[in-house]
């Protein structure tokens, strides 16, 4: 699967299916070629107390993380027009 820094859908839904089937998060981990650690996060990060790790949910976090982190631009002057 893909190794780039962020995790894709394909791999949220992997990790999802395999952890309902009660693969380790080692094992999950191997298959996709990612740390435990990454993986554990990951399902830190997107868990509720009252359910478990949703690959959609998760995805649709992300997204909006990544939003909140983008950088405000500064609005530039036109006096001198």
């Amino acid at each position: 699967m893909n190794n780039d820094n962020h995790l894709s859908s394909e791999e949220r839904a992997f990790i999802m299916l395999e952890q309902q089937r009660g693969a380790s998060l080692r094992k999950i981990a191997s298959q996709i070629g990612r740390s435990p650690s990454t993986l554990s996060r990951e399902i830190n990060r997107n868990k509720t107390d009252t359910s478990s790790y949703r690959a959609t949910r998760a995805g649709k976090a992300y997204r909006i993380r990544q939003r909140q982190t983008l950088p405000t631009l500064a609005l530039t002057s036109n006096q001198g027009l």
